[in-house]
Formats: structure tokens, C-alpha cells, sequence
């Protein structure tokens, strides 16, 4: 079983590197705006601009920080859920350990 350190220290690399990611897989797919979209035909037809100069320091920071609390539509439906359970774990894992006193 792992411990409280390492899922933590999971959890965070991982939302770390998607919040990372992200940014340039929205500008690959020509998502300036950063909200999730169905509409995939300029990337099937191999249309998606490829414009990586739109991205900034500022737009992965925020990227990553929303990656803690709430992606606003960048991931789809699924995704969010499935990160909302992850948050769910990570935030009651802090907890456990800051206001219980640790964990197994």
C-alpha cells in the first residue's frame, strides 16, 4: 500500500503535467479560448493550426492551477468527473494528515 506522501506526490505531478500539457494540446487543435469542443474536423482533416506562439507563462500557470480546483470546460464531461474524483482523494488525503495527524 502506498503512503500518504506518495499519493499526494502523485496526484500533484500528474495534474502538474496535464496542466502543462494542456495549453499546447488546445493550441494544436486551434482552441484559443481554451474550452473543450466536439467539433473535431480540422483535425481529422489535418487543418489544426499549429500556432504555439499564443501560448504564455501566465496561460500554463493558470493552466496548472485549474488543474487543482476546476478545469472550466477544458476536458471533456468524463474527464472532469474523473478529475473531481482525483481532487476528491488529494484534498481528504491532505486533510488526513493535516487535521487528523496522519495516515497509514
Amino acid at each position: 500500500m502506498a503512503s500518504d506522501i506518495t499519493i499526494i506526490g502523485g496526484i500533484i505531478a500528474l495534474f502538474i503535467v496535464l496542466g502543462v500539457a494542456l495549453p499546447y494540446i488546445s493550441a494544436e487543435y486551434g482552441a484559443t479560448d481554451n474550452v473543450h469542443t466536439t467539433d473535431i474536423k480540422g483535425a481529422v482533416e489535418g487543418n489544426a493550426r499549429n500556432d504555439t506562439s499564443t501560448i504564455s507563462i501566465f496561460k500554463i500557470f493558470t493552466s496548472v492551477l485549474s488543474m487543482f480546483f476546476w478545469t472550466f470546460g477544458a476536458l471533456p464531461i468524463y474527464l472532469d468527473l474523473f478529475f473531481l474524483i482525483i481532487r476528491i482523494i488529494l484534498f481528504m488525503t491532505i486533510a488526513r494528515n493535516v487535521w487528523v495527524g496522519g495516515g497509514a
